[in-house]
């Protein structure tokens, strides 16, 4: 994995008041990639599918068109892929019991995939970081 990390706070127009405080205090210093590796270590527990992998996405395959997991830790944002879809619609993560609407334009927070070898469709969203503890995340149909 390659990481990118702005040299200073003035070089970064992003919106994580978190990553800018830390470029202001550690900016063009090994602390900087310390800190994503230590805040990036993520846990996931499933109840409703199977774990593919934790990095760089959280990866799940579904059962049945659905999954359900428990997600801890990760900075900012965790992009959250789930395969094994049989269509690319009616689906709709909800995360601790609230349904994810992050849409600006309509359904334009997600990325869908289609995988012709396997006749299946992935669904990519970007979830927000528990900020403590964990966070319940579900696929639901």
């Amino acid at each position: 994995e390659l990481l990118i990390l702005p040299q200073k706070a003035d070089d970064y127009y992003g919106p994580n008041a978190a990553l800018r405080e830390a470029l202001q205090r550690d900016g063009n210093t090994w602390k900087l990639v310390h800190r994503e590796a230590a805040g990036n270590r993520r846990s996931v527990t499933v109840e409703k599918g199977a774990l593919r992998s934790l990095y760089p996405a959280v990866h799940l395959d579904a059962e049945n068109d659905e999954a359900a997991f428990t997600l801890a830790g990760g900075l900012a944002w965790v992009p959250v892929t789930i395969s094994g879809l049989s269509q690319p619609e009616g689906h709709r993560l909800v995360i601790d019991g609230r349904p994810l609407d992050q849409s600006v334009h309509g359904n334009d927070y997600w990325q869908t995939d289609y995988d012709a070898a396997t006749r299946t469709w992935s669904l990519t969203w970007q979830v927000p970081a528990p900020k403590s503890g964990s966070l319940r995340i579900e696929l639901k149909r």
